[in-house]
């Protein structure tokens, strides 16, 4: 695939409506970002839409001004416009309904993308929708400005674990190479992102150490967070990968699971998994999807039912024995 399929159906001045997926992650909204300034130096007019505000956490990224808050009720696309779709596994993931409208660009790196655009840039070998993108852009000569060479990067990082996980090739290294060649700003991810943890990213790992317990013969660690607590402690929309390096870290431990109640009876399950569980494939169960060792879903149901059914499946795939499923808690 290259930026040449997509070219000709761009036009100085059109409207490129750029969207991510829900509850968008460094890679998305750094994907998104990064893009919207490479389509502005070619001349078009991109939007990075987005339902709500993009966190704070992601606040310091260049290219906000292209950020457009708008409901979904409200949103109407321009008939010329163009619409692409960064880090969404399937349509439906999509901040926004499109209906029966096909985006021109599906760039995505989830196995379970079904190719729903009219151009699929879709590697489900990409550590990163950033790589994938930065990959496209400088094979095909195409000039990365500093300032999304900067988003790019960021996303490369959120999406690999500051390239500790196993998603990690040599085309992702090649991929950051070239955008630190590009100028991405490494001293102002390091310092605004790095080394500048919002607080609530603090009592999320709280409530989480108090919370936690090891489940099916000390494999898995299982947190779940009642609504009531994230909401008093404002933590519903803190960022987790933090939490689940240390909980995923842990000796002898296969997957770490957090269970969120985001609202009374709707569960947001995450987990994390090392080498033996496809968590893609859990998630899958649950009706939800992502990586092989990064994976998540939405639960309708109590917090005890959502326990129940993931201990069930984690069970049926970990040679441990069913004693071991009631698990001990954490100290």
């Amino acid at each position: 695939m290259n930026w040449q399929q997509v070219e000709p159906l761009l036009y100085k001045g059109q409207d490129v409506a750029i969207m991510v997926h829900e509850r968008p992650d460094g890679d998305a909204l750094g994907s998104a970002l990064g893009l919207a300034i490479v389509l502005h130096t070619l001349g078009m007019s991109p939007r990075v839409l987005r339902v709500s505000p993009i966190d704070e956490t992601f606040t310091f990224l260049p290219g906000q001004s292209f950020v457009e808050v708008v409901p979904r009720g409200e949103l109407e696309l321009p008939k010329n416009g163009a619409v692409m779709v960064l880090d969404c596994g399937d349509q439906e993931r999509c901040e926004y309904f499109l209906g029966n409208k096909r985006p021109l660009v599906n760039a995505d790196h989830h196995v379970t993308n079904p190719g729903f655009g009219i151009i699929n840039w879709v590697d489900p070998g990409a550590a990163a929708t950033a790589e994938l993108l930065s990959r496209l852009f400088y094979e095909d000569g195409i000039t990365i400005p500093p300032e999304a060479a900067t988003c790019f990067y960021l996303a490369l990082l959120t999406d690999t674990g500051w390239f500790h996980y196993p998603n990690v090739t040599w085309k992702t290294m090649a991929a950051a190479s070239h955008l630190i060649r590009q100028g991405a700003d490494l001293q102002l991810i390091r310092s605004r992102f790095g080394e500048n943890h919002p607080v609530k990213e603090l009592r999320m790992m709280k409530e989480v150490m108090n919370r936690f317990r090891f489940i099916l013969n000390d494999q898995v660690i299982l947190c779940s967070l009642p609504c009531e607590v994230m909401t008093k402690q404002d933590i519903l929309t803190s960022e987790t990968d933090r939490v689940f390096d240390v909980l995923k870290g842990t000796q002898g431990v296969e997957a770490a699971v957090l269970l969120k109640e985001v609202e009374p009876n709707l569960i947001k399950i995450s987990m994390r998994t090392k080498q033996v569980l496809n968590a893609s494939e859990i998630a899958g169960l649950l009706g939800g999807g992502g990586h092989v060792r990064a994976a998540g879903a939405t639960f309708a149901g109590s917090l005890e039912a959502a326990e129940t059914r993931i201990i069930e499946i984690l069970s049926s795939r970990l040679a441990t024995p069913e004693s071991g499923a009631a698990g001990t808690q954490a100290p």
